[in-house]
C-alpha cells in the first residue's frame, strides 16, 4: 500500500490468503474480513490457497499407488478429502476463488473432486478455481480440468530432465513418469493452462519457461534429452498461458493480459522476434522496454529510435 500510495507500484497485485489446515472450522469469517480489508486498501484478495500435500522426492506428495520400491508408502494429504470438500463448497458458495497446491496424483484427484462437489452444489459460477504444480496427473483426471473449469497452473521451467526431475522419476517409476507435467494433454482435452515460476524457488524469467514449455529440455544444458516431448505446447499457447490466462486466473483479464482498446497498456519490447527463433534460443531473449499502464518503468522507447 505504501508503494502504491507513492505512485511507484508497477504491477497488478492479487493476493491469496492461506487456508489453515489445523483449524478448518471458523476461519472463513476471518478470511472474509481480511479480504474486505485488502479491498479497502485497493487490492484484490478473494483467493484462498489450500495446501493438500508435499513433494515427490521426499515422498510427502500424496500418490494413488505406493512410491516405487515401497509396499505401502503413498504419502499423505495434509487435509482430508471430506474436510477439503466441505471447505471448497463453503468458499465457492461465497464466490471466493480456491487455489490448490497439489503435486501428487491423489492430491490432484482430491482437488478436482472437491471442485466437482462445489459445482454440483452451486453450478458453474465464475469462481475460477486453479491447481498449481501438478507433477503427476493420471490420464483419467486430465479431461476434468476443462469439464470443471479448473485452470492448470504449471511452472514450465521444471518440465525437463535435470537432477530434481531424476529424483522424481525414480520415486514414481516408469509408468507414472509418463504423466509428469502433462500440459499438452490437459490443453488438448479442453483445459486452460496458466504459467508461473514459483519464484524464488526457481527463476522468474518467463523466456526460460517458454523455451522449456516448447521443447521440454533443460535450457541450461546443451543437447539435453527432452522430457515427454509430446507434452510440449506451441509458442502462441505458451505466451497466452503466461499473459492472458494468468490475468484470467487473477481476475484481471478485463484490464490486462492482452493488448486491446480499453485495457491497461502493459507491454514489453523485446530484443528479438520470438516467432522467428529456434525454440532453443528463446531463453536468451532480453527485455528492452517495459510499459505499465502506458508508462515507462524500465528502459526507454526514445532510446530504441537512436
Amino acid at each position: 500500500k505504501a508503494v502504491k500510495d507513492r505512485g511507484e507500484l508497477t504491477a497488478h497485485v492479487t493476493m491469496a490468503l492461506k487456508w489453515k489446515n489445523e483449524q478448518p472450522q471458523g476461519q472463513i469469517e476471518d478470511i472474509s474480513r481480511a479480504m474486505q480489508r485488502a479491498k479497502e486498501l485497493g487490492f484484490r484478495a478473494d483467493t484462498v490457497k489450500l495446501f493438500i500435500d508435499g513433494v515427490i522426492p521426499q515422498m510427502t506428495a500424496a500418490m494413488i499407488e505406493p512410491y516405487e520400491g515401497t509396499l505401502h508408502e503413498r504419502g499423505e494429504t495434509q487435509i482430508s478429502p471430506e474436510t477439503l470438500t466441505a471447505a471448497v463448497k463453503a468458499l465457492d458458495a461465497r464466490g471466493m476463488q480456491v487455489h490448490f497446491h497439489a503435486i501428487g496424483d491423489r492430491a490432484t484427484r482430491d482437488a478436482l473432486d472437491a471442485v466437482e462437489a462445489a459445482r454440483r452444489a452451486d453450478g458453474m459460477q465464475d469462481t475460477r478455481p486453479m491447481i498449481s504444480h501438478l507433477n503427476v496427473v493420471e490420464p483419467e483426471e486430465q479431461a476434468r480440468f476443462g469439464q470443471l473449469g479448473v485452470t492448470a497452473v504449471f511452472q514450465p521451467l521444471w518440465a525437463c530432465i535435470e537432477p530434481y526431475m531424476l529424483l522424481t522419476i525414480e520415486k514414481v517409476g516408469p509408468e507414472r513418469a509418463k504423466h509428469i507435467y502433462p500440459a499438452n494433454s490437459i490443453l488438448q482435452s479442453g483445459g486452460m493452462l496458466a504459467y508461473g515460476s514459483d519464484w524464488p524457488v526457481a527463476s522468474a524469467n518467463p523466456f526460460e519457461g517458454i523455451e522449456v514449455a516448447l521443447n521440454r529440455s533443460d535450457p541450461y544444458v546443451a543437447d539435453s534429452k527432452p522430457l515427454l516431448p509430446e507434452q510440449g505446447v506451441t509458442l502462441a499457447q505458451a505466451i497466452r498461458a503466461y499473459t492472458l490466462n494468468v490475468a484470467y486466473v487473477n481476475r484481471n483479464d478485463e484490464i490486462t493480459g492482452s493488448i486491446a482498446p480499453g485495457k491497461s497498456a502493459d507491454m514489453i519490447v523485446l530484443d528479438r522476434d520470438l516467432f522467428a527463433l529456434p525454440a532453443r534460443d528463446i531463453s536468451d531473449t532480453r527485455v528492452l522496454v517495459t510499459l505499465f499502464g502506458g508508462r515507462e518503468v524500465f528502459g526507454s522507447l526514445d532510446a530504441l529510435g537512436r
